[in-house]
């Protein structure tokens, strides 16, 4: 077994062992990035599931399958217009359950009455999806206005004393704040036709990206209105015998987030050289949580994107270091 290919999933199989399992179920709903095909290898996979009226499942009894059989899967349980996931008790809600459909944009997988649907994550893949095979999955977080005042006091504290923004909140820990930026780093590039034909925009600067500045400007520019707390070269890092600077801080300097830009196979093995030389750098440094590290490719750089994310990612340091390879759409 080659420990770096990815993991398959069938999900038809699993929804059926689950629907055996917990006969009261009659639909389960997918949503999240996995329904638009906009997620990583490291996404998880969300579920909504509907319980009959007069039906009872436990929500511990989901999360135990989750754990037991497939990790990826993150099951979240609709009672009324609330849904409720099993892992960590957030919750989105809506004032039906047909408004929650609708505001998840779901996608109808199975239902008690009509069995599966005509669903597919694509034509080659059917129902099985990929993951990482040795990561770790985070339990999406929905927390809305319905989460009691007390309650979601006491997220917005830890999430404080973790020194994460909550203006916008995030996310209550590092590993979902990161999760988040990375997001919007794969998003900020666009093709030229996702613009419009008046103006300057197709022949500007965002869309014709030339190096590894104009990936942190754009970057810059995408987060720095919202997220207020982004700090551009916080500090400088004395490294390989000459000083550099740090792309850009967040949460007090305990989330670095480092930009490359890759365009041929000479630039690939010298940013190689590159991340494995900042991660043992990163690493001396007590008060950094996460090191993220996001590379930017052309189709001429031919990258093993799973090889590379896999060799250059460590959940379990200190700081932990993700390392995430983004496509330049040509």
């Amino acid at each position: 077994m080659n420990i770096r290919s990815p993991q398959k999933h069938n999900l038809k199989a699993h929804l059926t062992e689950v629907v055996k399992r917990f006969s009261d179920i009659t639909e389960i709903y997918l949503f999240g990035s996995r329904a638009y095909n906009t997620g990583s290898l490291r996404s998880d996979c969300d579920l909504l599931v509907r319980v009959s009226d007069t039906g009872r499942v436990q929500g511990s009894a989901l999360r135990d399958y989750s754990l037991e059989e497939c990790p990826p899967i993150d099951f979240f349980l609709a009672i009324g217009g609330r849904a409720i996931s099993c892992s960590n008790d957030s919750s989105v809600g809506a004032p039906t359950f047909d408004d929650l459909v609708k505001k998840l944009d779901a996608i109808l997988l199975w239902s008690k009455a009509a069995g599966f649907t005509d669903f597919e994550f694509s034509i080659e893949a059917k129902w099985v999806f990929e993951t990482t095979r040795y990561g770790k999955f985070h339990a999406s977080s929905l927390p809305d206005s319905a989460y009691s005042e007390d309650s979601w006091q006491t997220v917005l504290k830890r999430t404080e004393d973790e020194h994460l923004p909550v203006r916008p909140f995030m996310g209550d820990t590092v590993d979902k704040v990161v999760a988040q930026i990375t997001e919007v780093a794969k998003r900020m590039v666009m093709r030229k036709s996702d613009l419009g034909g008046n103006g300057q925009a197709r022949a500007g600067w965002t869309v014709n990206i030339k190096d590894e500045y104009d990936c942190q400007n754009l970057f810059w520019t995408v987060a720095k209105p919202w997220l207020p707390g982004l700090e551009k070269e916080p500090f400088i890092i004395h490294y390989q015998n000459q000083d550099k600077n740090a792309d850009f801080a967040l949460a007090d300097g305990r989330i670095i987030v480092e930009f490359k830009l890759v365009e041929s196979e000479a630039k690939k093995r010298e940013v190689l050289k590159d991340l494995a030389g900042l991660s043992n750098f990163y690493r001396r440094n007590g008060n950094i949580r996460c090191l993220l590290m996001l590379i930017f490719y052309r189709e001429a750089a031919r990258f093993d994107t799973l090889q590379i994310e896999n060799d250059y990612t460590f959940f379990h340091t200190r700081p932990s270091i993700v390392t995430h390879l983004i496509k330049i759409p040509d």
